[in-house]
Order: structure tokens, then C-alpha cells, then sequence
């Protein structure tokens, strides 16, 4: 005690009182503050579970929308409805930042809860945050938490991304991936946790197919009414283009059930594939051929598969002679492929991770299966340009074309570099050796420069303005691009995407919307109510590894409106472009959908149909009721295209005129293969302009014409080998699987082949070049884009003063009515 209080300890005595007593109030303080925390994060993971074979790691792919999920802590008191929000924070390919919310539920107390938000990266996640924020945008106590660990890398965007969901079917699916598994194997994510399924369809956007099994526990979870969004999201996201595998067995009432649970709304009754499997279960002593469809393999024995009784468009693929609960023999079909929308759907009579299938004895069984499978849903990598091979690290090359298209400004001029570098020097020239030579030897007062200077530099600068804003103007500009396909099915749908690039000739932010034209292109939505089936946002090059150029020093955050059905308040510099992309989706009038197949007298009905005296032909006849003529028609059937006439609006075709014989022609119809590469179909009849540019013409063609483009994308397999281009992030266009003939067994240890029974039409439209007032107004417009504001249900969308540039290219499904189903053709 002595030692403490003597004078010479005292200084040090005090010092280690202040330091308790400092601790002891950050300890209280400490405490009082956690217990008054609503809620905090305790993990944050981006994208989807899983990874390469066995690794834990989360696949995303740049440029796609990927899910966030935030696993969210809530506090002792629990909170409300919406009183809290999740904010995802990261850039954009320009490095801008951009901010996506998700509003929390009510929680009870200390309730455990994941929070699934989404993000759509450009790079490597470098700007990444996740924010807990009040409903009013107050920060909550704790900050926000950066989570990314540094080598996060997103997918080359050569690879695939398979999805499992309901269990963890990666090692199966891997297969024997040859001697260099590290550059073959192909990443696999899972979800066995409904939790973690995306509740908004873009989710799974980065995935080229999902594997959905039923044989677990996740199944009985999905059908509870807390899981709608998840069912919704998933189906949405079929529609719109998704591959989709579905594998029923043991829990075949709940597998049923859940896909009369898929349709998108009440007034969608559509299932997710008209397929009934309502039965009871049949047995099959040995899947014969089965193990022929998959290859040379053992058959499966004693399985029971469940029965599937298809229904109209359903291909089967595999059918087996089984035994039903009686005894009696019956023909059941164990594997059947079927659309829905845009999506392609395949259904198996099994369970793929349990039973027979999943017994150690069926290996050979499992891997002929995978790897049947990615040969069918893997997108097809190009041909190597080069002896050295494909680079997987290159950006795709198709996305980026289009994107260069549509920057392509023809009326806005570009001052040529060699007098950018003349100015330079005349400048250097002034503030320089003019300045002194004026100042020193002609006036002698050198002290000027310091008045000089700076009138040079202003004087110099408004000129360079004035002089750029004279040749680039004041007016906003608009290029444009849209692609709209029907499914003329049961449940006639419009789906539609566009691309576009603004020119800015101001520094503003704008805030961007979009909506399709109603009633001349698809059905409006309910009164007063807006379309939330369209998804806006800045477009990214898929698979780009970095962003493009370098931050600013003050970067003020841009928003997703809710999801996503619009960006706002999105900077653009002066005299600087900014490329969007949008998707949406909307219902058509039954009675007189936009492109039909009949006449408009309802009283002499001419669907198109199979020739009873030769099922290779058509008859029936195609009626344009779009408010524009459609050009360039092409129509594909069973494996070939035909050039079609252009239909003005009203104006009919009669289908057989197809194989009539032409003047020179040996046959009427040419293979699909060469669709992209026929320099004669989905042109645009405007030639290309000079160099001189001259803007007295309407339209002028980019130096990577966009109609080309467009054929890569709509069935890019079909190009394959005549491009080299990648269709990363546009893979959902390519349709060419409906062309395909689809190897099916016709009986034990024989195939045949078949044909989708659809017929789909292509074609284009004129292009429009005119005043945004005008053109915008135009019924040849297929979409309204809304700017400074966004679709409310209730006005009519802002028309911006400035020119835009649009061309439309129109994408048709018709089914094609047989008698009886077209049967395969033995070998």
C-alpha cells in the first residue's frame, strides 16, 4: 500500500485507475449497447451453396444476378414488419455503386432468420458490402460487415453451373471427368434448404439447369404456403428460358402436388409440364431399355417407376414394359421432355439420388446418366479460333458485340485524335512559351502570368465546351433493341427482353423503367396496378473480370426499385453512354393473340396441323395481328427453315404454300444449321451507309449489324461451327434444342426419332429512326421506356425530348395438331 501511494508511484497509480475506470465504462457501454441492438448479422454468403466437386465455396458468375443470403440475429425484443431492411452494396461494369434492398419480416425474439437479397456483379466483388439500415435508411448499431474473402473469384465464363435442388448430387453428376479433372470438372452448387432458394426468378440467372429431386424432406417444406415465392421463382424462371430436370419416385403424391403448385397466378393454370403422375406406382423387373437409351450399361433391376401418363407436347423419351399393381402389363414411360414457355423441362419416373438408381450396383447406370445429361443441357463451347484453343478467361464475344452495336451513335460525332492532339500542343503553346515571350520581352512584366494563367486555362476550357457541345448537340439519345417471343400453348404468353443504350448529353441521373405496349404487343396488367414481371438493370458484360474504368472520388450510390422493376437515379456522365437490359413477361389475348394460327373468321377455324397424306408437311394458315408488317419471316420444322412471305397487319399465309416446288429449287426447305450463316434471311432492307455518314438517311446500320447478332443468339448451337463467338449471359435465347431430333426408344434395345410438334416462326421488323415523341408513340414499338420515372399503372409514360433508334425481332411457338402423336421412325 506503501508503494502505491508514494509520491514517486502516484503518477503511475493514477494512470492505471483512469485506465480501469476507462475499460470498465467501455465494458457498460458495450453491454448497454448490445442489449439495445434490434438485430445484427452474423454471415453473409454470396451466391449459390456449394461449388467444384467437394469444395464448399459459393459459385457466381459477374455480370448475372446472383442471391445474397445474410443470416440476420434478431434482437431481444424482436422487431416489425419491414421496420428493417438488408442493403447490398457493390459496382456496377462502370464502377458505379449500386444498392439492391430487402425488407426483413417480422421476427419474434432472437429468432434465427436468412434473408436472401441479390446482387448483380461486375469483377471480383471488390466494392461489396451488406448493410442493416432502418425502414426510413438509418444505419443500425454495428455497421455495415464486408464478408468476401480475398480470393473470391467468380466462374470463367466458359463454364456451366449446374443446380441441385433437394440434395447434394455433385459427386453423382461429376462423373469421370477424363484425366484433367481440374480443368473438366464442372461446378455444381445445391440447395437442401428451402431457405435458400431464390424468391425472385433472377436468382438463377448465373445456372444453365437445375436438377429438382422429391425423394427427400425439402419437398414437404416447398409446399407449405410460407415457400409460394420460392415455387414462383423457380417456375418463372423455367418459363423464361431455364432448363429444369425433375426426378419423381418415393414421394410421388407430394411431387405431384408441388407441380400443380408451380403455375405463375391463379389465372395461369398451366402446369409446370403436363405430365399426370397421380397413379399408382408400376414395377419393372429389369429397365432394359432404359440402359440401351443411356448407353451400354447394366440394367437396373426390380424398379419401381412411377406412372406417368403425358399429355399433349410431351416427348417421351424412354418408355418401359412394367407391371402394374394388378399384374397386368402396361407400356409406362420413365423419362419425357416437355417446354414450358421458353424453358425446357425433362421429368423421370425415378428417384435419382435414392432407390434402385442410387444403389452402389448402378453405378455405370448414374454416370451414363450425367453424363447424358450434359450433353443435353451443357451450352456447346464455340470452335477455337486459334490452334492454342479456346480462352476461357476472354470475355464473351456475342454479349459484347451487342453491346458495341448499341453504342454505335452515328449522329453523334467524334473528333478525330489528330485534332484532339493539335489542340493539346496549342494549348501547351499559350500557357507556356507565348505566355513568357509575351509577358517577359514584349510587355516585361512577368508577374501577369499569375492573372495570365488562369484567364487562358478558363478561356481555353469554355471553348473546348462550346466547340463539343456544337457537335455533339443538347439531345438525349436512344438505341434500342427488343426481342419478343410467344408461346401460343394452352396459356399464351409474351415474353420480351430489350437492350438499350442512352446518350447522355448532360450529366444527369436518370431513373429508368420499362414497360410493354399494351394491347398491341401483350395484354396491360390489372388497373392500377403496375407490371412487376419486368426486370431493368445496367448492363454488365457476363463473365467480364473487372469493371470498367476507374471510381470516382465521391460515388453516390444508384438503386434496384423493388424487384428490380427499375433502376433509379442512375449518374451518366456528360456526353456519355449507359447500356440497360431488360426482361418482362405478360399474358396475350387468347382470342387474338399477336401472331395466331387460324384465320380471323372464328366460324372457318385453320389451325396449323399435320398433312394427313404426309406428316413431314403443313397445312393451316399463320395470321399477323400485330399493328406492324412483319419482314423476313423464316419458319422452322423438324430440323429445317423455309422462307416464308412478309405479312402485312391482317394479312394471312397459307403453310403448305411451303413445299410447293420453286423455280431451281430440289428442295423447299434447307437445313437449320445454315440459318445464321443465310446472308438472305432476317435482313434489314436498308444498305449500309458511307463513310460520310450521311444523316439525311433514316437508319443507319452498325459496323456489327445487329440482325446477325441476333441470329447467334436465337439458336447459337446452331452457329457453333461457323462462330466462335461465346453466348455467356444470353444462353436463355438459345432455342436450337427445339429443333433437335430427340433419340427416343421405340422398343427393347431399338431407338427412333422425333420431332418437337411446333413449328416456330422469326421475323423482324422495320427499324425506326425518328424523334423519341414520335417514335416511342409508334405502334411498330414494342415496349415503353420510361425515363425519370418509373411505371406506376396509372399514367402514361414521360416522353423524353431526343431521337431513338429501334428495331424489333419477333420470335413465335405454334403447336402443331396431329391426329394422333407422331410416332418414331424405327431404325
Amino acid at each position: 500500500m506503501a508503494l502505491l501511494t508514494s509520491p514517486r508511484n502516484a503518477g503511475l497509480t493514477r494512470s492505471l485507475l483512469r485506465i480501469v475506470i476507462l475499460y470498465s465504462a467501455f465494458l457498460i457501454l458495450h453491454s448497454a449497447a448490445a442489449a439495445a441492438e434490434p438485430l445484427h448479422i452474423e454471415n453473409v454468403q454470396i451466391g449459390l451453396p456449394g461449388g467444384k466437386g467437394e469444395q464448399e465455396s459459393t459459385p457466381y458468375r459477374s455480370g448475372l444476378w446472383a442471391p445474397v443470403y445474410v443470416k440476420i440475429k434478431a434482437g431481444p425484443d424482436g422487431n416489425g414488419l419491414n421496420q428493417f431492411v438488408v442493403r447490398v452494396e457493390s459496382s456496377d461494369g462502370e464502377n458505379a455503386l449500386v444498392r439492391y434492398e430487402t425488407p426483413l419480416p417480422a421476427l419474434t425474439a432472437n429468432e434465427d432468420y436468412i434473408a436472401v437479397a441479390y446482387v448483380r456483379p461486375a469483377g471480383n466483388l471488390d466494392d461489396f458490402s451488406v448493410h442493416l439500415v432502418t425502414a426510413d435508411g438509418q444505419p443500425v448499431l454495428g455497421g455495415p460487415a464486408v464478408p468476401p474473402p480475398a480470393d473470391k473469384q467468380p466462374l470463367e465464363p466458359a463454364q456451366p453451373l449446374y443446380l441441385s435442388i433437394g440434395s447434394r448430387l455433385a459427386r453423382n453428376m461429376a462423373g469421370d471427368q477424363g484425366e484433367d479433372k481440374q480443368k473438366q470438372t464442372t461446378p455444381f452448387a445445391y440447395i437442401d434448404d428451402v431457405s435458400y432458394m431464390p424468391d425472385r426468378w433472377f436468382g438463377y440467372e448465373a445456372v444453365d439447369c437445375v436438377v429438382l429431386t422429391t425423394g427427400g424432406e425439402l419437398i414437404k417444406t416447398l409446399l407449405e404456403d410460407s415457400a409460394a415465392d420460392r415455387r414462383r421463382a423457380l417456375a418463372e424462371w423455367v418459363r423464361r428460358g431455364g432448363k429444369l430436370i425433375v426426378s419423381v419416385g418415393a414421394n410421388r403424391q407430394l411431387a405431384a402436388d408441388l407441380l400443380k403448385k408451380m403455375p405463375l397466378g391463379a389465372a395461369e393454370r398451366a402446369p409446370l409440364i403436363p405430365c399426370d403422375l397421380d397413379g399408382p406406382p408400376v414395377t419393372c423387373a429389369e429397365a432394359v431399355d432404359l440402359s440401351h437409351w443411356l448407353g451400354p450399361a447394366k440394367p437396373l433391376e426390380r424398379v419401381e417407376f412411377t406412372h406417368l401418363r403425358p399429355g399433349a407436347g410431351v416427348v417421351v423419351l424412354v418408355s418401359e414394359a412394367c407391371k402394374d399393381q394388378d399384374g397386368a402389363k402396361v407400356d409406362c414411360p420413365v423419362l419425357v421432355e416437355s417446354s414450358c414457355g421458353l424453358g425446357r423441362v425433362w421429368l423421370t419416373a425415378f428417384d435419382l439420388e435414392t432407390g434402385p438408381f442410387g444403389a452402389k450396383d448402378a453405378e455405370d447406370s448414374r454416370k451414363a446418366f450425367w453424363a447424358k445429361v450434359q450433353t443435353e443441357f451443357t451450352p456447346r463451347l464455340p470452335v477455337p479460333a486459334d490452334k492454342n484453343g479456346f480462352n476461357a478467361n476472354e470475355p464473351q464475344a456475342l454479349l459484347a458485340d451487342l453491346e458495341r452495336s448499341l453504342d454505335d451513335f452515328e449522329n453523334v460525332p467524334v473528333v478525330n485524335f489528330g485534332w484532339v492532339a493539335l489542340f493539346i500542343l496549342v494549348y501547351i503553346a499559350i500557357v507556356g512559351p507565348l505566355d513568357y515571350i509575351l509577358l517577359t520581352r514584349l510587355f516585361k512584366r512577368p508577374e501577369l502570368t499569375w492573372i495570365t494563367f488562369p484567364v487562358v486555362v478558363v478561356s481555353l476550357s469554355i471553348l473546348a465546351y462550346v466547340t463539343a457541345y456544337s457537335m455533339k448537340g443538347d439531345d438525349l439519345r436512344v438505341i434500342k433493341m427488343d426481342l419478343v417471343e410467344y408461346d401460343l400453348g394452352d396459356q399464351p404468353q409474351a415474353y420480351g427482353t430489350s437492350w438499350f443504350t442512352l446518350f447522355s448529353p448532360r450529366i444527369q441521373n436518370c431513373t429508368i423503367g420499362l414497360e410493354p405496349s399494351a394491347p398491341d404487343w401483350a395484354s396491360p396488367p390489372a388497373e392500377g396496378t403496375t407490371n412487376r414481371a419486368v426486370m431493368v438493370a445496367a448492363l454488365t458484360r457476363a463473365g467480364q473480370a473487372d469493371a470498367a474504368g476507374s471510381p470516382s472520388l465521391f460515388r453516390k450510390p444508384y438503386d434496384y426499385a423493388p424487384d428490380a422493376f427499375g433502376v433509379e437515379h442512375t449518374p451518366i456522365p456528360v456526353w456519355s453512354t449507359r447500356a440497360f437490359q431488360a426482361s418482362w413477361r405478360a399474358g396475350v389475348d387468347k382470342e387474338k393473340p399477336p401472331v395466331a394460327d387460324g384465320t380471323a373468321d372464328k366460324t372457318k377455324p385453320d389451325p396449323v396441323r399435320a398433312d394427313p397424306a404426309d406428316a413431314n408437311k403443313l397445312i393451316g394458315t399463320i395470321r399477323n395481328n400485330l399493328p406492324v408488317a412483319l419482314e423476313s419471316v423464316t419458319i422452322f420444322y423438324r430440323g429445317n427453315y423455309y422462307a416464308a412471305p412478309d405479312l402485312a397487319p391482317g394479312a394471312e399465309f397459307h403453310v403448305q404454300a411451303l413445299w410447293q416446288p420453286r423455280p431451281g429449287k430440289d428442295q423447299p426447305g434447307l437445313a437449320a444449321l445454315g440459318w445464321a450463316g443465310d446472308a438472305s434471311v432476317l435482313t434489314q432492307p436498308i444498305e449500309e451507309m458511307s463513310e460520310g455518314r450521311s444523316t439525311n438517311r433514316p437508319y443507319y446500320v452498325p459496323a456489327v449489324p445487329r440482325n446477325q447478332l441476333m441470329k447467334d443468339m436465337l439458336f447459337h448451337t446452331k452457329t457453333t461451327g461457323a462462330s466462335a463467338k461465346t453466348n455467356i449471359g444470353l444462353r436463355v435465347f438459345d432455342q436450337s434444342w427445339r429443333l433437335d431430333e430427340k433419340k427416343v426408344q421405340v422398343e427393347q434395345g431399338k431407338e427412333g426419332r422425333v420431332f418437337r410438334d411446333e413449328i416456330i416462326l422469326v421475323a423482324r421488323t422495320s427499324a425506326l429512326s425518328d424523334q423519341a415523341a414520335k417514335a416511342m408513340n409508334d405502334p411498330a414499338c414494342p415496349t415503353r421506356l420510361w425515363i425519370d420515372r418509373l411505371p406506376d399503372g396509372k399514367s402514361k409514360p414521360p416522353i423524353p425530348s431526343g431521337y431513338l433508334t429501334q428495331e424489333t425481332y419477333v420470335r413465335v411457338y405454334i403447336p402443331v395438331q396431329h391426329p394422333q402423336p407422331d410416332k418414331a421412325v424405327k431404325p
